[in-house]
């Protein structure tokens, strides 16, 4: 059995119609999902300066630091030039000044540590801080 002509003209046109319907109502399915997003996102550049800096990371390379170990204690430093000057400073030295400006421990504690006096590690620190600001500016 063929079909006539007009027949196949109507099926043609029925098929364009269906496909135009599925067409439309993805469209419409695609705007809805974009007005969802929008909903929740925003743009950077509507953010506050105070967020944005908070979205704000710094990778570290650990080639680029030196590390102290201070007992037990992994100190990072990252500045050449400090690293330097404290490794000059001696074990004690170092030891000194790390314990109590990275770690904030009080000068009886890092005494104990060493097992020196409460005055000779604040006269030593206060020495050997003087000689590093020394070392620092020249």
């Amino acid at each position: 059995m063929e079909t006539t002509q007009a027949a196949r003209r109507r099926v043609r046109y029925q098929f364009e119609i269906f496909c135009m319907k599925i067409i439309d109502g993805e469209r419409c399915d695609y705007f809805r999902q974009l007005m969802k997003k929008m909903e929740w996102e925003s743009s950077f550049s509507d953010l506050s300066e105070a967020v944005l800096t908070n979205l704000c990371t710094f990778d570290s390379d650990p080639a680029e630091q030196y590390i102290f170990h201070v007992y037990g204690h992994q100190i990072p430093i990252k500045n050449d030039r400090l690293a330097e000057i404290l490794l000059a400073l001696g074990d004690e030295g170092y030891s000194i000044l790390l314990l109590y400006y990275s770690l904030q421990l009080k000068d009886r504690e890092i005494a104990s540590l060493l097992g020196l006096s409460r005055s000779k590690i604040q006269k030593d620190r206060k020495v050997l801080f003087d000689e590093l600001r020394k070392r620092m500016v020249e």
